[in-house]
């Protein structure tokens, strides 16, 4: 959905699906079932909906494949994904990456040593915090950029009387961003149409525009957006 948002705003996008335990970016794209294809230039990434460009697993694998993923076999799929796709000019390339500090993160991080930045996403719990908060360290030692925290799941809004009720508690986001001291981006409610949507790959972002988790992620895309074309970035003569 933060790839929508970025992508209604005009932009080229490019996803990189880096959970090759549970690759779900081609089911919640609605293309689920289309296969990747080899081309003149290399792997040709399949095209969702608002132009976003997919590479994922879940494009060369059946659903009832099972494949034990050992690290050499890891490094070697985020190299070919990396190297040998032909994704052409892009503004963006968001790699979604599994929970935690896996080799996978580092895989990423060794392959683009000039990794503009990474999000840290959470939800309210204290146990998903954990969890995300190794994440945030492992980009310091690392030295990427933390761009800042989302917390995802932040509280409930009834779709009858609008009320909102913090059914997974509220609050873990700041804690988490303040503890990592970088920025806190916003709030993403659940939403019982968005859980919906995404089952029929349809996503959330382009279907609700005006619901409050688009809101929010539309103005996360906008300051994530303006932050990468600030001088600072822009100053470093590298392609973003």
């Amino acid at each position: 959905n933060l790839a929508v948002s970025l992508a209604l705003m005009g932009k080229k996008v490019s996803i990189l699906d880096q959970d090759f335990d549970g690759a779900s970016i081609p089911k919640m794209l609605g293309i689920e079932g289309k296969r990747l294809t080899i081309g003149d230039d290399g792997i040709i990434p399949i095209e969702g909906p608002y132009g976003i460009q997919v590479i994922s697993m879940g494009s060369i694998l059946k659903s009832e494949e099972v494949l034990t993923w050992y690290h050499v076999m890891r490094r070697g799929a985020t190299e070919e994904f990396l190297s040998h796709v032909a994704y052409g000019e892009r503004d963006y390339l968001l790699i979604d990456l599994p929970p935690g500090t896996s080799s996978d993160s580092m895989n990423i991080m060794q392959f683009i040593p000039k990794l503009d930045g990474a999000i840290v996403i959470t939800i309210p719990s204290s146990v998903s915090q954990n969890v995300a908060k190794k994440a945030g360290l492992l980009c310091n030692k690392a030295k990427v950029k933390v761009f800042g925290v989302i917390e995802n799941m932040s509280g409930f809004i009834c779709p009858h009387c609008g009320k909102k009720s913090n059914i997974l508690s509220s609050g873990g986001g700041i804690k988490l961003a303040k503890e990592l001291n970088v920025p806190f981006l916003g709030r993403i409610p659940l939403d019982a149409r968005l859980s919906r949507l995404t089952d029929k790959g349809k996503p959330f972002a382009g279907a609700f525009p005006k619901g409050a988790a688009s809101i929010a992620l539309k103005r996360i895309a906008a300051n994530l957006d303006r932050e990468l074309n600030s001088k600072n970035y822009l100053s470093r003569g590298e392609s973003i």
